[in-house]
């Protein structure tokens, strides 16, 4: 992001940068190198003070990373500079030692700047910055991190705190790599407080001389008690005149782990966040930026008491990187009111499911049995471990062999499970070995129709790769003498993994060591069965999300149908806070006015109770949205026939109401009184799933709706919405008879019948002549050309008869026949805009300004709903 200059200005431009790494503001630096510049000198000077400038305002309008900043905040970061020293020094070793390529490069540049730009300036003589980056789960946090780490030290930055984690290994695993990537980068430089080997206060040091130094000096911490006690105890004894003339930077990985107060009391704090709250007062000049993927908790803080860790100052969210492989791109997930969801994160057949009656053999029914317990090797699991052998193989055809690859198998968070689980997976492992080193013909038989139907789910040509048949990987298998090592990696191993040679191939059993932060190089199989009750918990778990260069079509995860369902609906929820936090920097709306809204969902708690303690109730409205129903028990017949005879009696009911043809297949019925609606909606019950279509709380607002502004939801205009060539329901519906029915094919991994969505653009304006809405419509000139032709609004109501067979119409591997007990009525509803909106309530944190709460958004409107 270094732009190019007039060579004559360089100088100039590196020596106001010099200038700013020492504190001093750039008005100042000109102010005083101004005096010794006059006539063309003069002018000079003012062309570099134009393109720092310049450079500043470039960094503040970055689209990417979208940010919530304080409106008060001087921009004053005008970026790198050749002549800089930790970040040039960074960039060289990314671009040669790991060869990134210069666009990842390039986005790490940006977002990084924008961070630092987003701190204080450190020649502010008091500050206390708090700050929040929103990033995914093992998608480069760390990267992004050490990136803005080295550029803070360029420009004046001199003590970097990094708190990492819970654990030893965690700690251990940041510490090796930002000595990697920043000390050893720049030896005569760095001063470390901390090593791979020894955490805080382990040996020691007179803290006064360190500060004494003009060299930068970095501490990774672990999170815990001890720890951080003794750091704030080296802080407070340090001499204060040193302090005050150091901008400190501290970074909490993982920040929504124990750094919230979880007490539910803001009178009585939880030990990590007190210790957080001494430390951030005992230092004049510090910035706090804490790096997560799963904000809730942080998100949920008090903003009124000012010594917490709520991000008052800044809130960026990163760009997902073009090569992720998050829960999107996995698992898919719903559409919402942005821009339509891409066919890429529509969801990739790589989720296996492990079926209900295979549980019980692979973990303990209770607590008590936790020392007992031993797992078996059940289909689904044998599955796994081969079709981990075949994919090692498959990346070794790819010339990846150098490369390490790994299977997690996480199934339990008992320790001693693991440990009994050991032997049982080795046994295994050496028995496929030794019957690959025989050629087993049965074996090779088996391993060939795995991987052949492998192929099929997911062709490599999808992602960009060529395909490895079964002949080209055979020979490749592992045998006996290169077996993939069996390793237990939890609280009590006394073994850790070692990625320290070529090739490492694991076979990692594991619990809560393995369910954040740390990461498993080369993981190509996940094998899932634990339970979580919270959304952060949850995401937290996926050590599979990550990169997987030049083997992006091979890996695969085994979970429970239910759990794959959890982790798409955590998919939605990421989606709508990243989405939220765009519209609002559009709006220039800062952290202390923005409030996430975050989905509730009817099993999951969004985190821990006593972090949710202080969130209250916020406003939301149906004014202007559209929601319905994709979700449907599809066996479950006597719900399915409630559903239908609920429309049935409504249609019944309408049938004297004017009726227009408005195209083969459907009809609109005009001027419903609310009261058929509502009484409708008594009746029609919604798969629990969908909160927002609850019969209660949707008649409660259009009650509320018409006494706030009377008349504005007295006049529905109701749709029965069906396909020129749908085959006719089984059961009729009002005077209307049989019906042609629509197709609502369902993806393959869910444990409910989910159609993904039920309505198209077209289906939202229905109601109104086809030339007042252009043909490529997005949903705001819908909800403009809606507003136009009804005055005053119009509620739609649309009643879907969705065939029970719904065979997909194209084979893309992620959808299969509805395949419901009988024809199901889905419903969908567009609500019109109003100056006046009734309004309920969802979470958010407490004391969030003034701000009006935007409308709330669910769903968004596909283009093709036909699949």
């Amino acid at each position: 992001m270094v732009d190019a200059v007039d060579p004559l200005l360089e100088p100039l431009i590196d020596m106001l940068r010099g200038q700013i790494a020492r504190g001093k503001s750039l008005d100042a630096a000109v102010a005083e190198l101004g005096v010794h510049f006059s006539g063309p000198q003069r002018l000079s000077l003012d062309a570099a003070v134009a393109q720092i400038r310049a450079r500043i305002d470039r960094i503040e309008r970055l689209k990417h990373p979208s940010s919530l900043r304080h409106a008060g905040r001087v921009a004053w970061y005008p970026g790198p500079q050749n002549t800089d020293t930790y970040w040039p020094a960074l960039e060289r070793y990314l671009r040669g030692e790991k060869h990134w390529d210069e666009d990842v490069i390039g986005s790490l540049d940006e977002s990084s700047s924008k961070v630092v730009s987003s701190l204080d300036f450190p020649g502010n003589s008091r500050f206390s910055t708090r700050g929040l980056v929103l990033g995914y789960v093992q998608s480069g946090k760390t990267a992004n991190f050490t990136a803005v780490i080295s550029k803070a030290a360029d420009v004046g930055f001199r003590v970097f705190l990094i708190l990492s984690g819970l654990t030893n290994s965690l700690r251990r695993q940041t510490q090796e790599r930002l000595d990697r990537e920043l000390v050893a980068l720049n030896p005569r430089r760095w001063q470390t407080w901390t090593n791979a080997n020894s955490d805080i206060g382990d040996y020691p040091f007179n803290v006064d001389a360190m500060l004494s130094s003009e060299h930068a000096h970095l501490a990774v911490v672990k999170k815990n008690g001890p720890r951080l006690r003794r750091l704030l105890r080296m802080l407070r004894s340090a001499d204060r005149t040193l302090l005050e003339q150091c901008p400190v930077l501290v970074i909490d990985d993982e920040c929504d782990q124990a750094s919230v107060n979880a007490t539910g009391d803001p009178d009585r704090l939880s030990r990590i966040n007190q210790l957080l709250r001494d430390m951030l007062g005992a230092l004049p000049r510090v910035a706090y930026v804490g790096y997560t993927a799963t904000p809730y908790a942080n998100v949920l803080i008090d903003p009124a008491w000012e010594d917490d860790l709520y991000p008052r100052d800044f809130i960026i969210s990163l760009p997902r990187p073009a090569r992720y492989f998050g829960a999107e791109r996995l698992f898919g997930r719903d559409l919402l009111d942005a821009d339509p969801v891409p066919p890429e994160d529509s969801g990739l057949d790589m989720i296996r499911l492990i079926e209900p009656q295979e549980v019980e053999k692979l973990r303990p029914p209770s607590r008590d049995q936790q020392h007992t317990f031993t797992l078996e090797i059940t289909p689904s699991l044998a599955s796994a471990i081969r079709y981990y052998w075949l994919a090692t193989a498959a990346k070794a055809v790819r010339g990846l062999a150098h490369e390490h690859s790994c299977m997690l198998i996480h199934t339990t968070v008992y320790a001693q499970c693991h440990l009994n689980a050991s032997p049982v997976i080795a046994r295994y492992v050496d028995d496929l070995a030794q019957a690959i080193d025989r050629r087993d013909p049965q074996l090779l038989r088996e391993l060939e129709q795995l991987w052949n139907e492998e192929q099929l789910r997911v062709p490599p040509s999808l992602l960009g790769r060529d395909p490895v048949s079964f002949a080209e990987l055979a020979p490749h298998l592992a045998g006996s003498r290169d077996k993939p090592e069996v390793s237990v990696e939890n609280s009590v191993s006394d073994k850790r993994l070692d990625f320290s040679r070529p090739g490492r191939r694991y076979i990692v059993i594991g619990g809560n060591v393995l369910a954040r932060g740390l990461t498993i190089d080369g993981l190509v199989v996940s094998f899932f069965l634990r339970t979580a009750s919270q959304y952060d918990t949850l995401m937290q778990m996926g050590r599979w999300f990550g990169y997987r260069d030049k083997y992006e079509d091979l890996p695969r995860i085994w979970m429970t149908a239910e759990m794959a369902d959890y982790f798409r609906d955590m998919a939605t929820v990421e989606a709508e806070i990243r989405y939220d936090i765009d519209v609002y920097e559009r709006e220039k709306i800062s952290p202390r006015e923005f409030a996430v809204r975050i989905r509730r969902h009817p099993e999951l708690a969004i985190t821990a109770p006593g972090k949710m303690a202080q969130a209250v109730d916020c406003k939301i409205s149906y004014a202007g949205q559209h929601i319905q129903t994709r979700k449907f028990h599809a066996n479950d017949e006597d719900w399915l026939a409630r559903n239908w005879s609920a429309a049935d009696r409504l249609l019944t009911r309408i049938a004297d109401q004017r009726k227009l043809d408005v195209r083969e297949g459907s009809v609109v019925y005009e001027g419903v009184p609310f009261g058929e609606i509502t009484r409708f909606l008594s009746e029609y019950t919604a798969h629990e799933a969908h909160q927002q279509f609850s019969g209660s709380r949707l008649n409660e607002y259009i009650a509320r709706q018409n006494e706030a502004e009377p008349g504005s939801l007295a006049c529905w205009n109701v749709a029965v919405i069906g396909s020129a060539d749908g085959e006719l329901s089984d059961h009729t519906l009002g005077t209307l008879g049989r019906v042609p029915t629509v197709r609502r094919s369902r993806l393959s991994t869910d444990a409910v019948a989910d159609i993904k969505a039920l309505m198209s653009r077209a289906d939202a304006v229905v109601d109104m002549p086809a030339e007042e809405v252009p043909s490529n419509a997005d949903w705001a000139e819908i909800k403009r050309a809606r507003a136009r032709h009804f005055r005053p609004g119009r509620a739609l109501l649309l009643l879907y008869p969705i065939n029970r067979e719904s065979r997909p119409a194209r084979s893309t591997g992620d959808r299969v026949a509805l395949g419901a007990k009988r024809d199901v009525m889905g419903v969908a509803i567009v609500f019109p805009d109003t100056d006046r909106p009734a309004v309920t309530s969802y979470v958010r944190a407490p004391n969030i300004g003034s701000f009006e709460e935007a409308e709330y958004i669910e769903e968004k409107l596909p283009d093709d709903v036909g699949a």
